[in-house]
């Protein structure tokens, strides 16, 4: 019989950890040619986690120019598609979650009639700019694709209230991804020891990541000065705070904390590294789509500085508390989890939302029998 081949296109470092184990399980049959094709719209950052998972790209699109727009990217990652779509003729092509790469990669293989697995869809927060262009990408992905891998439940039903069809609940794959990565970081766990040796705290290391395009300006600079707010009053606690090279982003961070003895700003660390600082934080306060998941599996909670989230079910779970860009409200859930006995009941009661590590193997059996009946 005939090789399926199938490609499973990422863009960013997010994409290939989610990816990474469903590639794994398709590149390990015999029956499957899986091809990985970047678009290269985080090439250094996806090139971190390339390296860690001891993978390389089949095809590299290399769509990104400095100051690339929008427009830009949609035109050149559509373009490029095309060329590689119509000389390698895939008979399926994975995109995972809702960036640009995934968006426009499945908007070029339905142009073709080729199908579309989507991996993690039915996220929403039903508000059209937040976050852009994220919320728009993802739900017209829906749209159009073959598969619609669910994560969880609440995802399964949002895409049920949109009437969309082959829709399969299959748990998340950051939590496959995070199984493999834990023991890596148990193995090696002198090296971030080394590299994290600054730290004095562990005990109340709380682990800071801000960056997206919504909180800037006014709400950046409010944001910031409630941390420092934080920091002065509580120095017994450890700031851990990775700086996105966003020059915009920097400079406010930089202005409004460099001076703090207790906030340590850094560059972005690899994303093991994350992990390690995820796994050893007290909690965390995050503007991060990704570290809501990746929190409960080290039962950490997560203070989420936006107005809204896709990841609903950490909320509804209690291990996490949307704060807005209120500085106050910030404040008040900080204190919160700063007081023992709450702390203490919030992480007895987490349970992981996102699965139980077995989603990759869900989403190959479902693409196995869509196949055995071709």
């Amino acid at each position: 019989m005939k090789k399926k081949k199938i490609f499973f296109v990422f863009g960013t470092r997010p994409e290939v950890i989610k990816i990474y184990p469903v590639f794994k399980l398709f590149n390990d049959d015999p029956a499957y040619d899986a091809h990985l094709v970047s678009s290269g719209q985080q090439k250094e950052l996806s090139r971190q986690m390339l390296d860690f998972f001891g993978l390389k790209p089949h095809i590299n699109l290399d769509i990104m120019v400095p100051e690339q727009t929008l427009s830009y990217i949609t035109i050149r990652i559509l373009d490029e598609m095309e060329k590689i779509i119509n000389e390698n003729k895939p008979d399926l092509i994975f995109v995972q979650g809702d960036t640009s790469t995934a968006f426009i990669a499945g908007l070029a293989g339905f142009y073709h009639k080729i199908p579309i697995a989507h991996i993690e869809a039915g996220l929403r927060t039903f508000e059209k700019y937040s976050p852009y262009p994220e919320e728009a990408n993802r739900a017209m992905l829906s749209t159009i694709a073959e598969f619609n891998f669910a994560p969880t439940k609440s995802a399964f039903d949002n895409l049920i209230q949109e009437s969309r069809e082959n829709i399969f609940v299959t748990g998340n794959t950051v939590v496959d991804a995070l199984k493999y990565l834990e023991k890596k970081l148990d193995e090696d766990a002198e090296t971030y020891d080394e590299e994290f040796n600054f730290i004095n705290n562990w005990d109340n290391l709380v682990l800071l990541t801000l960056h997206r395009r919504e909180l800037a300006g006014d709400k950046l600079k409010n944001v910031l000065s409630a941390i420092r707010d934080i920091a002065a009053d509580k120095p017994e606690y450890s700031f851990v705070y990775p700086v996105h090279f966003n020059p915009n982003v920097r400079k406010n961070v930089f202005s409004a904390l460099k001076d703090m003895p207790n906030i340590f700003l850094i560059d972005p660390v690899s994303y093991d590294s994350l992990v390690f600082l995820i796994k050893n934080s007290k909690f965390i306060v995050t503007d991060s789509g990704g570290i809501q998941e990746e929190a409960p599996s080290f039962k950490k909670p997560v203070i989420v500085v936006r107005d809204t989230t896709e990841r609903q079910e950490s909320i509804d779970a209690g291990i996490a508390f949307l704060t807005g860009y209120d500085p106050e409200v910030l404040k008040s859930k900080f204190y919160y989890l700063d007081d023992e006995s709450n702390y203490k009941e919030i992480v007895s009661k987490i349970k992981n939302p996102y699965g139980d590590g077995k989603s990759s193997e869900k989403i190959k059996e479902i693409v196995d029998l869509h196949f055995s009946k071709k």
